[in-house]
């Protein structure tokens, strides 16, 4: 009985060393999760500015075209050639 006892403990010794070893990696993995779903979220609010951006360029480049469309009308109807 006492070596049933004695082997017993030696297990829970040995399992609690393990998990007081693990325990670090454990919360350094949690803190890993945590950062990398920051980072994510922060990748996702730059896509969407990246978005922004090139939805703003694109009607820019747009409202360009007419506004230099117009100016090249205006110069062939005063006369002259654009060069």
């Amino acid at each position: 009985m006492q070596d049933a006892a004695s082997y017993a403990a030696g297990e829970r010794a040995a399992l609690l060393r393990a998990f007081r070893e693990a325990l670090p990696g454990q919360q350094a993995l949690g803190e890993l999760r945590a950062a990398t779903a920051r980072a994510q979220g922060r990748i996702d609010e730059e896509g969407e500015r990246v978005r922004t951006l090139q939805t703003d360029a694109a009607d820019l480049r747009a409202a360009v075209q007419v506004m230099a469309m117009a100016f090249a009308r205006g110069w062939r109807n005063a006369g002259l050639e654009l060069h």
